[in-house]
């Protein structure tokens, strides 16, 4: 439930993204999802749980609204539909994906901690991928 009521908050990363960048915006969410995923994979007080969900709760749908953002940024109105139907279609392969993957972690290492380790690891790479992201066109 907390998950959700904090995930509201995730457009206000929208608004940062416009003012600093769309590269500065995904570093951003990157580095708190990593943050999140990070801080439940490694064996820490249950503190540190309730941290994990609110920093990735406030994050939680941002990645799609920048992503539309910058779509329109670097295509322009004409291409960014077709190009946003695309970036939703490997969204979508990745949940469905994942959490099969999750699974077979979970089995072979008798819990989520590697999952998490691994989700952490993608956004890591994730914000060394966005620091080579140009400024759009204007």
């Amino acid at each position: 439930m907390w998950l959700g009521a904090l995930s509201l908050l995730s457009g206000v990363f929208g608004t940062l993204s416009d003012r600093f960048g769309r590269q500065a915006g995904l570093i951003m969410v990157f580095a708190l999802q990593g943050t999140a995923h990070l801080l439940v994979a490694v064996a820490l007080p249950d503190a540190f749980l309730y941290v994990s969900i609110v920093l990735f709760g406030v994050c939680a749908w941002s990645i799609p609204s920048i992503m539309a953002a910058a779509v329109g940024d670097y295509l322009g109105p004409e291409r960014a539909a077709s190009a946003f139907g695309a970036i939703t279609f490997a969204f979508g392969m990745g949940q469905i994906v994942g959490p099969g993957i999750a699974g077979v972690a979970a089995e072979a290492y008798g819990g989520f901690q590697v999952s998490f380790a691994i989700a952490a690891a993608m956004a890591a790479a994730a914000i060394a991928l966005s620091a080579f992201l140009k400024k759009a066109p204007e």
